[in-house]
């Protein structure tokens, strides 16, 4: 009885890490927004976030992946 226990909790963990690496590769292709401004670090998934209101250069549409390889962070509004 408690071996198909064991074999149960084993299969949701290998099921449910299985489906977060599945979400992850999803959402690189997700479309954030970004600041072309110079001293700019951050993403944002709302174009109207706060974050970019102070923005006074273009907002440019990019993949999540994109963003992140160029050293972007989600905003802290958005956390």
């Amino acid at each position: 009885m408690w071996l198909r226990r064991l074999i149960g909790l084993v299969l949701v963990i290998v099921l449910l890490s299985c489906s977060k690496n599945i979400n992850d590769k999803l959402n690189y292709n997700k479309v954030v927004y970004i600041c072309k401004g110079h001293y700019s670090k951050s993403y944002h998934h709302d174009p109207e976030c706060e974050g970019l209101r102070t923005c006074t250069t273009e907002i440019f549409e990019v993949t999540l992946e994109s963003a992140e390889k160029k050293g972007r962070i989600l905003c802290g509004y958005e956390q």
